[in-house]
C-alpha cells in the first residue's frame, strides 16, 4: 500500500534501537516518536479520501462493473426486462 514503506522504514528504526547490545532509550524514544508520527499523518490523509471515495463508488455502483455482479438489483433487472421483452409482430418475416 502507498505508503508503508516509510512506516515500516521507521518499525524497523525501533526494532534495531530495541535489539542492540545496549539500547539507547532516547533513541528508542525518538525512533517510536516518528513511527506515531508517520502512522497519525497517513492515517488522516485516509480518513480525509474516505468520504469522497464512499460517495464515488456509490455514485457508480450501478453501471460500472455490472456484468460482474453476481446479482443484478430489481431496478436495474426491471430496467433490462423492460428493454427487451417488448411484442415484436414476427408476421412480416416470413
Amino acid at each position: 500500500m502507498e505508503g508503508t514503506s516509510d512506516l515500516r522504514s521507521a518499525v524497523n528504526d525501533v526494532r534495531k534501537a530495541m535489539r542492540s547490545k545496549t539500547p539507547d532509550k532516547d533513541a528508542t524514544r525518538a525512533a517510536i516518536a516518528e513511527v506515531m508520527t508517520t502512522y497519525e499523518t497517513g492515517l488522516a490523509w485516509r480518513q480525509k479520501a474516505e468520504a469522497p471515495l464512499e460517495a464515488y463508488e456509490a455514485a457508480i455502483r450501478d453501471t460500472i462493473g455490472l456484468r460482474l455482479q453476481p446479482r443484478l438489483s430489481e431496478d436495474q433487472s426491471l430496467y433490462v426486462a423492460a428493454c427487451s421483452s417488448g411484442h415484436r409482430d414476427l408476421s412480416l418475416s416470413f
